[in-house]
């Protein structure tokens, strides 16, 4: 059992990193917003606060969700949590919360350095900005502005971010592996769990040998922004199954430990949300990640002779190609036809979203499989 591994939340390295993590975070945006802060650039240019509207925050937001979707990593930890009825949500919140506080403050410091004449750029022209992305922008502006202290903080922050990002996926990743193990999804070598060190240690060495090849195929091809866009896509195309996962479980009257109320309701939200982060994310970004998620799921039903149950899975099939479609042909993705204008092409997305959740849930196994059972009776967590 994942009980007799140690906790990372309370893990003295995790929490030492991410705290140093935090105050040097802190240490950018002050230093910065002290040197250099601008407040005509929040509504004194041309196009005011929103220049390019909401779908111009539309099509920004898959950005930020890269950020906030390492808040599905706390889950990955739940059955290590002491009382998971009360630390889970009370976890997952926390982040969000203190999460949205940082970029926002993050977001105001960067908007606030941008000297139009020292960055040779028509004061409005945020379009004109995007050479900055070709760095990280806040090494960009603290060197431009020669302040050294800035630029050597956000230099450490560019080294340790990435080591703790890992670091933490890794721990996550291979608890995933642990549980596929342990369902019987996987190789049992999987939930082996190390007399010393009390970890999954070959889902461990595994996951570790999976990320570094990724890390080594795809960056930095075509750059870090490609990669977050494919990424984002990839990974609410798989939380889509989530929410219609959560019903079919209780339809299949799996015990559980914890019962989200009106689970049918927000899992419905949680749908949608995720359906229009996906569109959001825009052309080429979906159809690079749906491809991937194929080829992915190709590998593995492959390597571990998934055969059963395809038609239970054909409503996601179909849509990830229609979201794929609705990029092409959507506004708001940017798509390269965008015949279907803004708002008809989000009540579109919401429309199609609601009609496959409950196709997915109605798609779901009838009986729980007798292979996983037992499993799911004893660590089934909602």
């Amino acid at each position: 059992s994942l009980h007799a591994c140690r906790s990372t939340l309370e893990d003295p390295p995790t929490t030492i990193l991410g705290v140093i993590k935090v105050i040097l975070y802190l240490l950018v945006a002050i230093g910065l917003m002290a040197v250099v802060f601008i407040p005509r650039n929040f509504s004194g240019l041309p196009g005011g606060f929103l220049p390019y509207g909401l779908v111009g925050v539309f099509m920004a937001i898959p950005y930020g969700m890269f950020a906030f979707g390492g808040v599905r990593v706390i889950p990955d930890f739940a059955e290590e949590m002491r009382n998971p009825h009360r630390d889970l949500p009370l976890g997952i919140i926390l982040v969000v919360v203190l999460q949205l506080l940082v970029y926002i403050l993050f977001s105001v410091v960067f908007v606030g350095a941008i000297d139009w004449s020292r960055l040779n750029v028509t004061p409005g022209q945020w379009p004109s900005l995007s050479f900055i992305r070709k760095t990280n922008p806040f090494l960009y502006l603290s060197s431009l502005y020669g302040v050294s202290l800035v630029f050597i903080v956000t230099t450490i922050v560019a080294i340790i971010g990435p080591f703790v990002v890992g670091y933490i996926y890794l721990g996550g990743g291979t608890r995933i592996l642990f549980a596929m193990g342990r369902s019987g999804y996987v190789p049992n070598l999987m939930k082996f769990i190390h007399e010393k060190y009390a970890i999954p240690y070959w889902a461990l060495i595994t996951f570790g040998i999976i990320g570094i090849l990724l890390a080594l195929l795809t960056a930095p091809i075509p750059s870090i922004y490609g990669l977050i866009d494919d990424a984002v896509v990839a990974g609410y195309l798989g939380f889509l199954t989530n929410p219609v996962a959560m019903i079919v479980n209780r339809r299949q009257g799996v015990p559980v430990r914890f019962r989200l109320p009106g689970g049918f309701w927000i899992g419905l939200i949680a749908f949608i949300g995720a359906s229009y982060i996906t569109y959001w994310s825009g052309w080429p970004a979906v159809p690079y990640a749906v491809a991937f998620v194929f080829v992915a799921s190709a590998i593995f039903g492959a390597i571990y002779r998934v055969r059963q149950n395809f038609t239970n899975a054909i409503w996601y099939v179909i849509y990830m190609l229609i979201l794929m479609f609705m990029t092409y042909i959507g506004q708001t993705a940017g798509g390269p036809t965008p015949i279907l204008k803004f708002p008809w092409d989000m009540v579109t997305v919401t429309v199609l979203a609601i009609v496959f959740y409950i196709w997915g849930i109605y798609s779901g196994l009838p009986n729980i499989r007798n292979t996983t059972s037992e499993v799911v009776n004893r660590h089934a967590l909602i």
